[in-house]
């Protein structure tokens, strides 16, 4: 919930900088956090707005007034981090028949 509320707000900072909406928060929510968090509960949404709002407010991007283009980078930096095989080049390869392999990666099939 943490990563996910970090990167909501990361999204939100690059779209408009550093004057934090809440009610424009609100109504992106929808939009940056995937349906199946927002749908666990009718509070779902005030929960996700109030993760979001102090990851924000407590960002060292806010505090530095740091580039959107470096938040960006740091987004994808983080996420190859914390997700490493979504970013492999790595393949699953398995013998169909004969001399035929299928090769597997995170995309889908590959052969």
């Amino acid at each position: 919930e943490e990563d996910l509320a970090m990167i909501a707000a990361q999204q939100y900072y690059i779209e408009y900088s550093s004057e934090l909406s809440v009610e424009r928060l609100f109504n992106l929510l929808p939009s940056y956090i995937p349906d199946y968090c927002l749908a666990t509960s009718d509070k779902a949404l005030d929960r996700w707005g109030q993760l979001v709002v102090q990851a924000y407010k407590k960002s060292y991007y806010l505090k530095e007034k740091i580039a959107a283009l470096r938040v960006k980078e740091d987004v994808v930096g983080y996420a190859k981090f914390k997700w490493p095989l979504l970013f492999s080049r790595f393949y699953e390869a398995y013998r169909n028949s004969g001399k035929f392999y299928e090769a597997y990666r995170n995309s889908g099939k590959f052969c």
